[in-house]
């Protein structure tokens, strides 16, 4: 099995296998213009699977299924008065397009001024050779426990508090579905939209879970103009 070789960007691994909280990024710049065309890049999604303890493998077919949910989601919550182009997955653009995008997403997260982080020249071209004006990009990252596991991290978790009289109380989480999305103005060369969600104990190859993240990050964007 072929695993992907980009990394999980800035996890914090405690606040993904317990309840600790995370910081957040949410951008969005109502300078831009009513988004009327849209390009889609390629969704990447990096789904792991948890067997013994909290050591993370991903899945390369958990990481699939979940891309091909995402797209299929996507079409739902787009807004028919927005035309899509679509990146293919062969198009000589995508080997840089797609890194550029997941170094934006880095420099987002450990910016202190989001909205000012300056957008990858690579985004910017492919954009301009492609006569759009605005792109969207989706990274989802998370992981899933079989139930064996999960049961035994309970167990054994529930034991560490009994002899710790409560000091030390962590629940672990039985999967965890992180969304990020990306919407950049080419014209503006700025970040149109950037935001994340962090949600808990829900399944990320999940078609509900997943449906219903996209809803709240594209929806509100669009909404917001209305």
């Amino acid at each position: 099995m072929k695993f992907k070789t980009f990394p999980l960007l800035l996890l914090c691994l405690p606040a993904l296998f317990t309840q600790c909280a995370i910081n957040k990024r949410v951008v969005s710049n109502k300078d831009s213009n009513l988004v009327d065309s849209l390009l889609i890049i390629p969704v990447y999604s990096n789904i792991s699977i948890v067997t013994k303890g909290d050591k993370v493998a991903t899945s390369e077919m958990f990481s699939i299924d979940a891309e091909d949910l995402i797209e299929k989601q996507l079409k739902k919550y787009i807004p028919t008065t927005v035309s899509t182009k679509y990146l293919e997955q062969n198009d000589p653009l995508k080997p840089a397009v797609i890194p550029a995008y997941m170094k934006l997403i880095k420099s987002i997260k450990i910016s202190l001024m989001p909205d000012s982080v300056k957008v990858p020249e690579e985004i910017l071209i492919a954009l301009d050779s492609l006569h759009q004006n605005y792109a969207l990009f989706v990274y989802q990252y998370g992981f899933t426990r079989t139930v064996e596991n999960f049961k035994n991290q309970y167990i054994k978790r529930r034991a560490i508090n009994v002899t710790t009289l409560g000091i030390y109380n962590t629940v672990p989480n039985s999967s965890y579905s992180t969304m990020i999305a990306v919407l950049v103005d080419k014209n503006r060369k700025k970040i149109s939209m950037y935001k994340e969600l962090y949600w808990r104990n829900k399944n990320p190859i999940d078609e509900v879970v997943i449906g219903t993240q996209l809803r709240d990050i594209i929806l509100t964007y669009f909404n917001s103009y209305k």
